[in-house]
């Protein structure tokens, strides 16, 4: 038994109210996003754009970390968050190879355009969702994930998503899930360029919906992460173990957060969301 309502839900997305399965190790996968961007002018066999990719990525954040570090110098930046929408778009911009071609976005010639305009244009959104597609598996709310909602819902509950994902294409995975109906506000962590368990991700929430973090809780299937922002930042936490793990492994992963005596945890050993309406 939860033994408390509590007036506010902030959830984890992916593996706390659906269930995911991607895989962007398939070589199949960088063979097709290659013919992609081989159709407006850039080159690449399957195996570089994986590497370059995985390049430009480490590079991103390297960069954020920089900007961030520069917008925010009090802030020791320890979970930088980098938007796909740019790699993607370094990808055709600083591919190896060109070849002319007659291709355009948004109505203009591929050449013509910088890293910045195809980062924020249509073409971008359709390509990262298209990835997404091709990498994921599956993809459905749990069982009980709507139903929860609904219950909190009608409670007066207000409910909050903190999501470590990209907003291109996890805002899709909201409504095809049908969770998006649900949520009073939505924080993507692509959007904030930091990540869980990074303590100001969660505290911008808590400040711009004016949550009192007195009667929020946190709820997600990662100890570290969402357990690990709660924690720090003084709200309770529901662990759901999705994950399946054991009880030696969950208190090997509870014992990772920072002061981990003092966090205030409820364990739902198997997982299930529902065990929100008990």
């Amino acid at each position: 038994m939860t033994g408390k309502l509590y007036g506010t839900y902030i959830f984890d997305y992916y593996g706390t109210l659906v269930d995911i399965k991607t895989d962007e190790g398939k070589k199949d996968l960088w063979k097709k996003l290659a013919g992609i961007y081989a159709a407006y002018g850039a080159d690449y066999t399957g195996k570089e754009i994986h590497e370059f990719y995985d390049r430009l990525c480490a590079d991103e954040t390297n960069h954020v970390k920089k900007v961030m570090g520069v917008w925010h110098p009090d802030m020791q930046l320890d979970f930088p968050e980098i938007q796909l929408d740019r790699v993607f778009a370094r990808l055709l911009v600083e591919a190896p190879r060109h070849h002319e071609t007659k291709a355009t976005i948004d109505g203009k010639q591929v050449r013509l355009l910088s890293v910045e305009e195809i980062a924020q244009s249509e073409w971008v959104y359709m390509l990262s969702n298209m990835f997404r597609v091709l990498s994921r598996e599956r993809l459905s709310a749990y069982p009980n994930t709507i139903k929860t909602m609904q219950f909190l819902k009608k409670k007066g509950c207000k409910l909050y998503l903190l999501s470590n994902a990209q907003g291109s294409f996890t805002r899709v995975e909201l409504e095809m899930t049908g969770v998006l109906d649900y949520l009073d506000g939505v924080y993507i962590s692509s959007d904030k360029q930091i990540r869980k368990p990074q303590p100001e991700f969660l505290r911008s929430l808590i400040e711009q919906f004016n949550v009192n973090t007195k009667e929020a809780v946190m709820v997600g299937n990662d100890m570290q992460s969402d357990m690990g922002i709660a924690s720090a930042c003084g709200i309770p936490g529901i662990f759901l173990n999705t994950f399946g793990w054991d009880d030696e492994k969950i208190e090997e992963e509870r014992k990772l957060i920072p002061n981990a005596d003092l966090a205030d945890i409820t364990i739902v050993k198997n997982g299930d969301i529902g065990f929100l309406m008990k």
